[in-house]
């Protein structure tokens, strides 16, 4: 059986993706470029899997968390492992803009430690978004706020049973990100802390906490 033949163009826009198979890959496009991710691991979807249910136990009312969405960005189209769209955000569109998201994370694996670490980092910054996760297979996250161009200008480092270090002088603990307050931390609206979080919604953390070991977990 002959085997589907592909024009590739020299220069990928949104509009090329529709012409690539739904093989498992993930396809991107940064600055006319094609990225192709292969297949995640099951170690990758068992930390995607926890974070997940962790955010939508925590989603204060209007926000919504959606795994491997698409998100425009400034000369490319980008699909972050977990995207979390502010309250009246247009609903069931293929690609998301920029202003609509809340946080993006990306989950690390051998094919994009380095891409999640630079290139996507400064895409992110750039479209204003205005937390980024970055997570690694051992549970360590790497929390960027403050858009500033193509930067972030703080960033924060939890590891799992150890706690935070911090380049923002202001923090002495980690405290969850509130990306809808642009890391700024109001009463009762915590990720992985559960002050102020609704009763059902404690038990069920706290539940997920005990039986993981580590609320992000290790495969």
């Amino acid at each position: 059986m002959a085997q589907p033949t592909y024009s590739f163009p020299d220069y990928w826009s949104e509009a090329d993706l529709d012409g690539l198979p739904d093989d498992g890959h993930r396809y991107e496009i940064v600055d006319g470029s094609l990225l192709m991710t292969p297949p995640p691991s099951q170690g990758h979807q068992s930390i995607g899997g926890n974070l997940f249910m962790a955010l939508r136990l925590a989603m204060p009312n209007g926000f919504r968390a959606l795994y491997e969405i698409g998100v425009r960005v400034p000369g490319g189209n980008f699909i972050p492992d977990i995207v979390v769209l502010r309250p009246g955000s247009s609903p069931n569109v293929e690609w998301s803009e920029a202003e609509d998201v809340a946080l993006v994370v990306e989950i690390a694996s051998k094919s994009t430690r380095v891409t999640d670490r630079t290139l996507k980092a400064a895409k992110y910054a750039e479209a204003g978004i205005p937390t980024y996760w970055r997570v690694d297979a051992d549970g360590t996250v790497t929390i960027h706020t403050g858009p500033a161009a193509d930067e972030y200008t703080r960033s924060s480092t939890i590891r799992p049973g150890i706690g935070c270090s911090s380049s923002s002088r202001s923090r002495s603990r980690w405290y969850p990100p509130t990306w809808w307050n642009d890391g700024r931390i109001p009463s009762g609206t915590g990720v992985l802390d559960d002050v102020g979080a609704p009763a059902e919604r404690r038990d069920a953390m706290r539940a997920v906490a005990r039986e993981r070991g580590e609320l992000l977990g290790r495969p």
